[in-house]
């Protein structure tokens, strides 16, 4: 942040909260190419559910960048999506362990953990 406007610093642990946040927008996106490829390549069931899928990914990722970019702006908005997102991904870690994909659910599982608790150590002090 440009200190010379009096903007904050950004703190290391919203750092890694917007690390965190941006893999998984990254997840985001690469779900909404492979929905698309497997669409088009007629391996879909129905076109319009995958496009519908895709652009629901799409949307998504969209938003977690949102959320990224308020991390970096250090404002205190960030906090509630940044907690409410990733409770929503703890059951989608949790399926994705149950169906035997043990690597891909750590790794959500990891970057569950490190966005909720850098997010809200990098709350603490603000007003």
């Amino acid at each position: 942040m440009d200190h010379a406007r009096g903007a904050a610093p950004v703190t290391r642990s919203r750092q890694l909260a917007m690390v965190a946040t941006g893999l998984q927008a990254g997840g985001m996106l690469v779900l909404a190419v492979v929905d698309a490829a497997e669409t088009f390549a007629g391996s879909g069931a129905d076109r319009a559910r995958g496009l519908t899928g895709a652009a629901l990914f799409l949307v998504l990722a969209g938003a977690l960048v949102v959320l990224v970019l308020a991390l970096r702006r250090s404002s205190t908005s960030a906090r509630t999506p940044l907690v409410v997102w990733n409770a929503l991904l703890v059951p989608v870690a949790v399926s994705l362990a149950q169906s035997g994909q043990v690597a891909l659910a750590t790794g959500v599982a990891a970057t569950i953990v490190v966005a909720v608790i850098a997010g809200l150590v990098a709350g603490r002090g603000r007003p």
